[in-house]
């Protein structure tokens, strides 16, 4: 319930609000504005050109700076000899005012989201159906990278999207294969923004999605071990994929798109990614894989 903080009345002669505030809050304090505003406003309501007078205003208090929100509500009543007068009250609307301040930023982080997340869809589309070889291998080949943009996203909202950490966007984003248990993940807990862990999530997909075609989990007991340890000469972590009982791996002539993918979705300030095509298996690695507290 908003606290009342005194009553006023309306100097027309000066356009100035008289009366005494708790808290030791001033009329004087009215930013320019604001006031210009409230002596239109109050002149309309003395004039019966409007019901009333309810005007929201700030007062900066000149020792520090600071700000206060209050609420104007009054009407124009007879004073005598056919003149009017116009007084109220004055409340404290501080509380709403900061709801309503919460409200707009997570309304606009909602639309900045939801931006991002079109774009990135967008740009999934356009390149998974120009380079799939038929429409069925392109509907089956988006729905899968969606699943695993929609399965960081989910991550991301199970911590308010303040970030997550680097083993579970790694083994959230083998499960969708169902291959958990041919997968062995290492590393210290290393929390990353929603950016990185986002763009993680995706390189992870398309790693475990090219192991299932062509490289260690195309074979029974072929292996992958995922590690990363604290980097020692930058911050984040370095990230390791490395696959092992798979077919021999040569180099191929021309990178598809998941491959692009891999090496392109992350940001150069979010980590740097390298791929080698070694006989016994892919080995990929995230260098300064950025982490909360480090341009995450």
């Amino acid at each position: 319930m908003e606290q009342a903080l005194g009553a006023w009345e309306f100097d027309p002669r000066t356009g100035r609000l008289i009366g005494d505030l708790a808290d030791g809050l001033s009329f004087d304090w009215m930013a320019p504005c604001d006031r210009e505003g409230l002596t239109q406003a109050a002149m309309d309501a003395m004039g019966r050109k409007a019901p009333g007078l309810a005007r929201e205003l700030r007062l900066r208090d000149p020792r520090d700076g600071s700000e206060r929100w209050i609420g104007l509500y009054g009407r124009a009543a007879p004073i005598g000899a056919g003149a009017l007068g116009l007084g109220g009250v004055a409340v404290d609307i501080a509380a709403r005012k900061a709801r309503e301040t919460q409200t707009r930023l997570i309304i606009d982080e909602l639309h900045h989201r939801a931006r991002n997340a079109l774009t990135i869809v967008q740009g999934l589309a356009a390149q998974t159906f120009r380079t799939a070889a038929n429409l069925q291998e392109a509907r089956s080949s988006l729905n899968h990278r969606l699943v695993a943009l929609s399965g960081s996203h989910a991550l991301l909202d199970e911590a308010c999207w303040h970030g997550a950490s680097v083993g579970l966007v790694v083994g959230q984003s083998v499960s969708f294969h169902g291959l958990a248990d041919r997968i062995q993940l290492d590393g210290p807990e290393a929390r990353m923004g929603p950016s990185t862990a986002r763009a993680l999530s995706m390189i992870v997909h398309e790693l475990a999605t090219n192991a299932m075609k062509y490289g260690a989990w195309s074979r029974d007991g072929g292996a992958v071990e995922v590690v990363w340890r604290w980097a020692e000469s930058e911050p984040g972590v370095d990230l390791v994929w490395r696959e092992r009982g798979g077919p021999r791996v040569e180099e191929p002539s021309q990178l598809g798109f998941g491959s692009q993918l891999i090496s392109r979705v992350l940001p150069p300030a979010q980590g740097r990614v390298r791929t080698h095509y070694t006989p016994s298996g892919v080995i990929v690695t995230v260098e300064g894989l950025a982490t909360l507290g480090d341009g995450a």
